[in-house]
C-alpha cells in the first residue's frame, strides 16, 4: 500500500452524495418558500434544542468515559495485516 497517494486500502460502498442531497431537497424547498417567518420560529427552536442536546451528549461522553491507553491495545501480527492488504 502506498501511503503517499491519498487512497484507501479497502473500498467501501457508500450512498451517492447526489442521492443524499436529493432526499433533503423537498424539505429545503418547503422551508425556502415559507411565506411568513413566524412559521419558522418553532423549527428554529427545535433545531437549537437539537444542537444543544447534541453538544451536551458529546461533552458528556468525552469527559465521562476514559479513553483507552495505547499500551492496552493488543498488537496485530504482521501476517494478518499483509493478508488484509492483499484482499
Amino acid at each position: 500500500m502506498n501511503c503517499h497517494r491519498n487512497q484507501t486500502a479497502v473500498t467501501v460502498p457508500s450512498f451517492d452524495s447526489r442521492l443524499y442531497m436529493l432526499c433533503f431537497l423537498p424539505a429545503v424547498i418547503l422551508l425556502v418558500f415559507t411565506p411568513n417567518l413566524r412559521y419558522l420560529a418553532p423549527l428554529s427552536l427545535a433545531a437549537n434544542l437539537a444542537m444543544c442536546t447534541s453538544l451536551v451528549l458529546i461533552y458528556f461522553f468525552c469527559f465521562t468515559f476514559s479513553t483507552v491507553c495505547p499500551n492496552e491495545y493488543t498488537p496485530v501480527p504482521w501476517h494478518v495485516l499483509r493478508s488484509l492488504e492483499r484482499n
